[in-house]
């Protein structure tokens, strides 16, 4: 119990190191084991989220939990639909998600998600990046996301659990205010780590 906090210190001490060279991280939630941190986004009215937490899954479980598009709608919070649209390898592909929100239209969005391991250090990191000019079509009655970017780091901590951080900044497009979006943002990032 001892490592595991000092590990989860150690993951937000060199999160917030990182964040320094931008604005400053607020924890916006602290609640069942899941930290939630919103600051500022350079030249956007809406902010970049960050969520850490430690599972209760081994590191290799935590790969292949991402890699499984059936599963994502079961974890990821108001995901309807995740589905391949190219693959290079096990560790690098496009995928096209459609979530489902209460209220507005639905939003769809096309990423590449290009997976990093370090061996050394013991850590996996997933860069999704936005594909905008994307042959895919908009489903019916959605509105495809203007921006989106994020990471997921994990990291081995002991054989059975595994620490997590996911950061990102989406603008899901469309006429909605940016105070609505913050909101809805921080609890969806809490949702899908929890």
């Amino acid at each position: 119990m001892k490592r595991i906090g000092i590990v989860v210190l150690m993951l937000l001490g060199a999160t917030l190191i990182h964040a320094a060279t931008k604005t400053e991280w607020s924890l916006t939630n602290n609640l069942h084991g899941i930290k939630t941190y919103q600051r500022v986004s350079p030249g956007s009215s809406l902010v970049d989220l960050k969520g850490i937490t430690v599972i209760d899954a081994r590191m290799e479980n935590f790969g292949q939990v991402l890699r499984d598009l059936n599963a994502f709608p079961q974890w990821m919070d108001m995901c309807k639909q995740a589905e391949l649209v190219s693959r290079i390898d096990e560790n690098n592909m496009t995928l096209h998600l459609v979530f489902d929100f209460p209220v507005v239209a639905n939003r769809d969005l096309v990423v590449k998600a290009d997976t990093v391991y370090d061996l050394a250090k013991a850590r996996g990191i997933v860069t999704l990046t936005m594909v905008k000019d994307s042959s895919v079509p908009v489903p019916a009655g959605a509105l495809r996301m203007t921006d989106f970017n994020g990471t997921y780091v994990f990291e081995y901590i002991t054989r059975e659990k595994t620490g997590v951080i996911y950061t990102y900044h989406a603008d899901p497009g469309g006429y909605l205010p940016a105070f609505a979006v913050n909101i809805v943002g921080k609890y969806m990032l809490y949702r899908t780590l929890k």
